[in-house]
């Protein structure tokens, strides 16, 4: 069976992009992010339970990612943002569990990186942590939260003698 390419460039880079599906090669990680970064915009659910949980409103905007996740269960912005919602109730491993299913959907999704390191930092496990941490930086070198969490450990470690 033939396959069919599309060539596109994406900064520096070139992705060979099959026709139909997923892009292969160095493009793959941007074109995870052009189709993450749609998601929000195709489900207004979604971007209302962002707000609610960046206004404090954890319960509603639980449901809200509940149902958003009934409709688009391979959604990794979806189990990131549950995740968090865990996080922020102090569930740890509820958070573990669904920032994982966000990468088993999208290997990836830096969020979900960062949020793992979140979870390992608050359980003491600094090397865990940082590993994850720096996952989350390889996939996207833009993500803040994961750069400043480096910072925060590097500054933190106790200096070797």
């Amino acid at each position: 069976m033939k396959r069919r390419f599309i060539f596109a460039i994406f900064g520096a880079g070139l992705a060979l992009l099959p026709a139909r599906g997923r892009a292969e090669g160095p493009g793959e990680p941007l074109m995870a992010e052009v189709q993450k970064s749609t998601e929000s915009v195709k489900d207004p659910l979604l971007t209302e339970a962002r707000g609610d949980l960046e206004a404090g409103q954890v319960r509603q905007a639980r449901r809200k990612l509940n149902s958003f996740l009934d409709k688009q269960p391979t959604s990794a912005e979806g189990w990131t943002l549950l995740g968090r919602t865990y996080l922020a109730t102090g569930d740890n491993s509820k958070a573990l569990s669904r920032f994982q299913k966000a990468l088993k959907f999208d290997p990836h999704y830096a969020p979900a990186f960062t949020g793992r390191g979140e979870v390992f930092e608050k359980r003491g496990h600094l090397d865990e942590a940082a590993n994850e941490f720096r996952a989350a930086v390889l996939s996207d070198p833009n993500e803040p939260e994961a750069r400043q969490a480096l910072a925060r450990l590097n500054q933190n470690a106790p200096s070797p003698e």
